[in-house]
C-alpha cells in the first residue's frame, strides 16, 4: 500500500484530502506544519508528500530545502 502524507496549516484542507486518497486504498499521514512534517518523514518514510507551500512557521519551500540538505 502506498503512503501518503499531506502536509497543511489548513485543516478542512488535511481532512479532505485525507478523505479523497483514504476511500481509494492510500495509507494517509498528515501534518499541520513543515516541522512536524520533518519528524513524519524521517520516522515514515511516506512514498509521496503532498506540501503546501505558504504555511505559517515554515513554508513548503523551507522544507523542501531542509530535505535537500539531509
Amino acid at each position: 500500500m502506498s503512503k501518503l502524507l499531506i502536509v497543511d496549516d489548513e485543516e478542512d484542507v488535511r481532512e479532505f484530502a485525507k478523505s479523497f486518497f483514504k476511500k481509494r486504498g492510500v495509507e494517509v499521514l498528515t501534518a499541520s506544519g513543515g516541522k512536524d512534517a520533518l519528524v513524519i518523514i524521517a520516522q515514515e518514510s511516506p512514498d509521496l508528500v503532498l506540501l503546501d507551500v505558504r504555511m505559517e512557521q515554515m513554508t513548503g519551500v523551507e522544507v523542501l530545502k531542509e530535505l535537500r540538505e539531509d
